[in-house]
């Protein structure tokens, strides 16, 4: 069989790195990289979507196909407790590995196994640990960090995508948030449950939200959207592995003059400090107090007080839903006061560009909703419109969402 260039240079340089490892690689570790070698050269019709760097090699995407080959051997080798599972909870990377990469991309998660991979050879102590299993532990993280290194040189991933439009997170594989993202019906993969007439409508109106944000997006200070790409730049490199490190110092303290709070730096910086290392009843409070005084455009959608919730990750995940950015997942302080600074000036924007002026079936949905009580099935059936359109009309108007108790 005749492979594509990409294919060939994809098993030379895998095959590459696994004539360099040592003989106490796990013998499960080589077996599952020679059928990683063998699917590659079967499957030699590989499809990258240009826009996510997704890589499908026939029906399987590349990624998923690798947790499922790696992820039971990592799992029977280093068992929980074990020296190694330790150290790579302390970088909040365990296994499976198909967990952490919903939120890292590989290059992430390859170097965390690399510094694994030092570091339980380094805190070996043999009064309490196996030398044999922890050199096999070692060489076969490492042997796996090498693999993931060999892939990432032909294979360029990148799993973090931002809407082309505003602050939000999209999908991997979109360029738009849930709020802009045309034909939404269509993407969630249930058009055929909606009428042909409400896909009519949602595509059409979609289509105006976007039409308004690149106009809200072309008002924007040169200096906010520099600042915001450093962020994302930031967040790509960093994900959710940011340690604050109490007092102030270290990497921390470097990192923090470049968080872009809204007016003083010292109190948010503060805030995210007490959150990490404080009970959430005793800092719930300070959240409510901070959004007041600082982003008053986004404490008109958080409406909640963040005493009603029980732990910091619900909060969290309110606001995120609140400010409409549906794919967001993060659950560090740190980016969450960077995302609801970002909608902030996302939100004073959007006023001054809308100017008030609304279609008609948008001041509709916004009467029902707020007026009527109505749900949105309840207006979604009224006007012959998808739900995730009425959701979308609420969340661009800034109109707070209900949420069932």
């Amino acid at each position: 069989m005749l492979l594509n260039e990409r294919n060939l240079k994809l098993i030379q340089a895998i095959q590459a790195r696994k004539d360099t490892f040592s003989r106490f690689v796990d013998m499960s570790i080589l077996g599952k990289i020679d059928r990683l070698i063998k699917w590659v050269r079967k499957e030699d019709v590989v499809i990258a979507d240009k826009n996510s760097s997704t890589y499908i090699f026939g029906t399987k995407e590349f990624l998923s196909y690798f947790c499922e080959l790696f992820d039971p051997v990592l799992a029977e080798l280093v068992p929980v407790e074990s020296l190694a599972w330790k150290e790579m909870g302390m970088l909040g990377t365990p296994f499976p590995l198909s967990d952490h990469l919903e939120k890292s991309n590989l290059r992430q998660v390859a170097d965390n196994l690399r510094f694994i991979s030092g570091s339980v050879v380094y805190y070996f102590n043999p009064e309490i640990n196996d030398w044999d299993q922890t050199i096999a532990q070692s060489e076969s993280i490492g042997a796996v960090y090498e693999l993931m290194d060999a892939i990432l040189e032909i294979l360029p991933m990148e799993s973090m995508r931002w809407c082309e439009v505003c602050f939000r997170r999209s999908l991997p594989r979109r360029k738009l948030c849930d709020i802009h993202s045309i034909g939404q019906s269509k993407k969630n993969g249930n058009e055929e449950n909606i009428p042909l007439q409400s896909r009519k409508k949602d595509k059409t109106q979609s289509n105006t939200l976007y039409q308004k944000a690149k106009k809200i997006l072309h008002t924007m200070d040169a200096k906010m959207i520099m600042d915001f790409e450093m962020y994302k730049t930031r967040r790509r490199m960093l994900k959710d592995g940011v340690v604050i490190l109490s007092g102030g110092s270290g990497y921390m303290a470097s990192f923090k003059s470049n968080i872009p709070f809204h007016d003083n730096s010292s109190e948010g910086y503060n805030l995210v400090e007490r959150t990490t290392y404080l009970p959430w009843k005793e800092i719930a409070t300070d959240w409510d107090s901070f959004i007041s005084q600082n982003y008053v455009a986004c404490k008109k959608i958080i409406t909640k007080s963040a005493n009603d919730f029980t732990t910091w990750e619900l909060y969290a995940r309110y606001v995120l839903d609140q400010l409409g950015d549906k794919f967001e997942n993060t659950n560090s302080p740190i980016w969450l006061v960077n995302i609801i600074h970002f909608a902030e000036v996302w939100i004073n924007a959007e006023a001054n560009v809308k100017d008030g002026r609304l279609t008609g079936t948008e001041q509709t949905i916004i009467e029902f909703y707020t007026l009527e009580k109505a749900d949105a099935p309840e207006i979604a059936r009224r006007l012959s419109i998808s739900p995730s359109r009425v959701y979308q009309v609420l969340r661009f108007n800034l109109i707070p969402l209900r949420t069932s108790r």
